[in-house]
C-alpha cells in the first residue's frame, strides 16, 4: 500500500510543483524541416556522385572506342588504297562515286563494307572491354549508333554542323568540315584516309578542299 502503482503517469515521478514542457508547434516544425532538408541534401550529393561516376564510365567507353576505331579504320583503308588488287577488286566501287552524297553511304562491296564498318567497330568494342569492363547493350547500341552517325554524315556531300572533328560533340563543336574532309577524300583519293581528320593530321595525310584548289 502506498507504493507507486506500474502504469501510472509520469507525473507520479515529478517533483511537486514541476510540470513538463510539450516543445512548441513552431520548434518541432523547424527541427523536421532541418532533419528533411539534410536527408535531401544528402540524397542530391550521393545521386549527383552516382550520376558524376556513371558518365564518367560512359564516357570512357566512348574515347576508347573511337580511338582504336579511328586507327583501325585509317589502318584499313590505307591498305585498301595501296593494294592494287584490294582497290581494284574490293575498295574501287566506292569511289566511284567522285562526289559524295547520301547515296555514297551504300555504294560498298559486301567486303568492302565489311572491312571499313564492322572491323573497326569490333576492334573498338573490344578495346573499350578491356580498357573500361563490361559494355552493355544499351552502350553498345550507343557506340554504334554514334559511329554511323558520323559515318553517313562525312558522306552527305556538304557542311552539315553536327559531323564534326569531334564526334560526338558534333552539336556542340561542329564546323560541318567532316563531310568537307571525306568529300576531298573522293576527289583526290592520296589523302584523308582515316574517318576523322585527328589521325591524318598526325601521318601527314590530312587535306582540305582549300590544299587542293
Amino acid at each position: 500500500a502506498g507504493g507507486v502503482q506500474l502504469g501510472a503517469s509520469s507525473e507520479a515521478f515529478r517533483p511537486a510543483g514541476e510540470t513538463e514542457q510539450a516543445p512548441s508547434g513552431r520548434a518541432a516544425a523547424a527541427g523536421d524541416n532541418g532533419a528533411l532538408t539534410h536527408e535531401l541534401q544528402e540524397a542530391v550529393v550521393v545521386r549527383a556522385g552516382r550520376g558524376a561516376r556513371l558518365a564518367l564510365r560512359w564516357m570512357s567507353k566512348l574515347v576508347v572506342f573511337r580511338v582504336v576505331v579511328d586507327i583501325v579504320f585509317y589502318g584499313t583503308h590505307l591498305l585498301l588504297h595501296r593494294n592494287v588488287w584490294m582497290y581494284k577488286n574490293i575498295h574501287k566501287r566506292h569511289h566511284e562515286h567522285a562526289t559524295t552524297d547520301i547515296r555514297t553511304n551504300y555504294h560498298f562491296h559486301p567486303v568492302d563494307l565489311f572491312l571499313e564498318s564492322a572491323w573497326p567497330m569490333l576492334w573498338g568494342v573490344a578495346a573499350a572491354r578491356v580498357a573500361t569492363g563490361p559494355v552493355s547493350r544499351l552502350q553498345l547500341a550507343w557506340l554504334m549508333a554514334t559511329l554511323a552517325w558520323h559515318q553517313t554524315g562525312t558522306h552527305l556531300g556538304r557542311a552539315v554542323p553536327v559531323v564534326s572533328w569531334l564526334p560526338p560533340l558534333g552539336p556542340l563543336v561542329g564546323d560541318g568540315r567532316g563531310a568537307e574532309f571525306h568529300e576531298v577524300h573522293h576527289r583526290r583519293k592520296g589523302c584523308n584516309y582515316g574517318i576523322t581528320q585527328w589521325i591524318d593530321g598526325l601521318m601527314g595525310s590530312r587535306r582540305m578542299l582549300r590544299d587542293i584548289q
